[in-house]
């Protein structure tokens, strides 16, 4: 028996135990088809599914109830493996998104590869790693359905009230919420309570049903010994359905507040290479194409000028076009990248080029970072044609 001694402890035991479950070494896939089928999932459904996209974590079917449309966008807090968005992805089509937020990031890996297996990318399917008791990384009212399966009661109840608060923020004026979960049918004893395995094991956080809807009136204006005793006694799974207040207005903003969130973060530094050194190597005439290449990562604001001889790819495919890219630049010793002023989509796209140039192993490439970006070569080379090309 552990006593639970914070809202931040209790967040670290909950992040260590499904992150070590994100590795996909859980459930067998026999259990998880068993428990998918006990809450509604057709075989149909789960013979479409990648291997460990269901990992048998599931206390509902939200999905079942949620009449997700063509064309919306819908919401997932704590998407696992993502059973639920890759089914959803499904219903909403290549005009809709849908979108998997989950605190682990062995989750979130997990599920970007389920999704690729899918041959479903961003923008249309996004897995991000956000902490589900902070602020979303998601617009305000921007999101038709809002999804979560057995994961709110592994929060504190501040943590629960903050994510339903967020909840209602992201939504739109008539959207809806369908929250499988697991609740309390009493006051749980002080002994479940500070039951560390019963807290993973989606008990001891379970609130009463009376103390939820509070909670959305609110939200709107190493594992330990398994327990000892019947959790049936105690709680019990149940499904929340609500609606948001008010008519959509028409338009929403795109969801998602910050688009390169969908992908994984850069883990390296590319050194940047001033205009003068790049301006040198492009007048150079010995350099040939596998010496340098300046790259363009600009896509609807690639007009009014650009490096002469630059390649455009833009940054918001990038990242899935590595492969490609790596196919043909893989081989360029000098790989240098700019947009605007270098301080955003360039340096991003310079990071994922040299993560996968160090993940393949490869040392006869690396990126660079043209200083100053397009703007700064602009105002540096105004006049001088053999530098500066326009459309």
């Amino acid at each position: 028996m552990t006593a639970l001694q914070s809202d931040t402890s209790i967040l670290k035991v909950v992040y260590d135990v499904y992150n070590e479950k994100g590795k996909a070494e859980g459930a067998s896939a026999s259990y998880a088809e068993k428990v998918a089928k006990s809450f509604g999932y057709s075989a149909e459904e789960l013979e479409t599914l990648p291997e460990n996209a269901n990992m048998g974590l599931s206390c509902g079917n939200p999905l079942a109830t949620a009449s997700i449309k063509e064309g919306e966008t819908v919401l997932d807090l704590g998407s696992g493996g993502g059973i639920d968005i890759l089914l959803a992805a499904s219903k909403v089509g290549p005009i809709g998104q849908a979108i998997g937020l989950d605190m682990s990031p062995n989750m979130i890996s997990l599920a970007r590869q389920n999704a690729k297996k899918k041959n479903l990318f961003p923008p249309q399917v996004c897995f991000i790693q956000t902490g589900l008791t902070e602020s979303l990384p998601i617009a305000s009212d921007s999101v038709d359905c809002i999804l979560s399966n057995c994961v709110i009661n592994l929060l504190p109840v501040s943590g629960k009230e903050s994510l339903l608060k967020e909840a209602y923020r992201v939504l739109k004026p008539g959207g809806r919420v369908v929250l499988d979960d697991i609740i309390a049918k009493t006051i749980l004893p002080d002994d479940i309570l500070a039951n560390l395995a019963s807290y993973v094991n989606c008990v001891s956080g379970a609130i009463q049903l009376d103390e939820y809807k509070r909670s959305l009136i609110r939200g709107t204006s190493m594992i330990p010994e398994q327990p000892d005793y019947n959790a049936n006694d105690w709680v019990a799974a149940y499904q929340i359905y609500a609606i948001k207040s008010g008519v959509p207005t028409g338009d929403s903003p795109p969801a998602l507040l910050r688009s390169w969130d969908a992908y994984p973060a850069v883990q390296s530094t590319p050194p940047v290479i001033t205009a003068e050194a790049v301006a040198s190597l492009i007048r150079d005439k010995s350099k040939n194409e596998s010496g340098y290449a300046v790259i363009d990562v600009r896509r609807n604001d690639h007009g009014g000028g650009h490096v002469r001889g630059s390649h455009q790819w833009a940054a918001q495919t990038f990242y899935d076009d590595l492969p490609k890219f790596f196919e043909k630049f893989g081989n360029t010793k000098e790989v240098i990248f700019y947009c605007g002023s270098s301080a955003g989509r360039g340096p991003r796209c310079a990071g994922w080029y040299q993560d996968y140039l160090d993940a393949e192993g490869t040392q006869g490439s690396s990126a660079k970072i043209l200083e100053g970006g397009i703007k700064g070569w602009l105002n540096k080379f105004p006049d001088q044609e053999d530098l500066v090309d326009c459309d």
